[in-house]
């Protein structure tokens, strides 16, 4: 039925409506539309690819060439890259660690006069880490009626954390000299710093 010019049921308000009161073919419209669309882009994929495989057999051997020579390079560097980046992030750990082994040993010393500050700081560090594995946990609960993965990835945050709080009470051997230990503690450290600072360069030459 046509009125003022327009088709009666085709303003907005009244299709809104119409989908309001039938949930169900309106969610069978959006999926077809989807569809729809994913299909079309196929189409113009498989049409592209049809076009390029219509070309001469050299100009397909030489853009063949020419796009595994742009993979591989931008392989070789992205893996670089990120190899580097984990490789500090792995030495940062290492580091921390380190020090939190220190700090145990130099509160085990008798002559030591910063003991409490020390255990304060061991206990803000635990603290802080449950903290964060906390924070993921509920992050975790909170987005896994909407996105299920969420909750699992929430979930596995949470132990990281708690598992490195957890590092920060592991006991120490008591059997060993403590001023020789604490003395190899720091050289594992300040070698390690070292090959961060070392790394950078190449990192960055890397992402360049």
């Amino acid at each position: 039925m046509v009125r003022d010019g327009i088709v009666r049921g085709s303003n907005p308000q009244c299709l809104i409506r119409r989908w309001q009161r039938r949930p169900k073919a309106a969610a069978a419209f959006v999926r077809w539309l989807s569809f729809n669309v994913t299909f079309q882009r196929i189409e113009k994929v498989d049409r592209i690819i049809s076009g390029i495989l219509e070309w001469p057999v050299i100009v397909q051997g030489a853009l063949g060439s020419g796009l595994f020579w742009v993979i591989l390079c931008c392989g070789q560097k992205l893996v670089t890259f990120v190899s580097e980046k984990f490789s500090k992030i792995s030495r940062q750990s290492k580091i921390s660690a380190l020090r939190e082994d220190t700090i145990k040993y130099q509160i085990t010393l008798p002559e030591n006069s910063d003991r409490s500050a020390q255990i304060a700081i061991l206990l803000y560090l635990a603290l802080r880490r449950i903290t964060k594995g906390l924070i993921w946990m509920t992050l975790g609960f909170a987005f896994q009626s909407v996105i299920p993965v969420f909750g699992l990835v929430g979930y596995l945050g949470a132990l990281y954390y708690l598992f490195i709080a957890l590092r920060t009470f592991r006991p120490i051997d008591a059997g060993v000299d403590k001023g020789k230990r604490i003395k190899e503690l720091k050289s594992e450290i300040a070698e390690l710093e070292g090959c961060n600072k070392e790394i950078q360069p190449t990192a960055d030459a890397a992402a360049d």
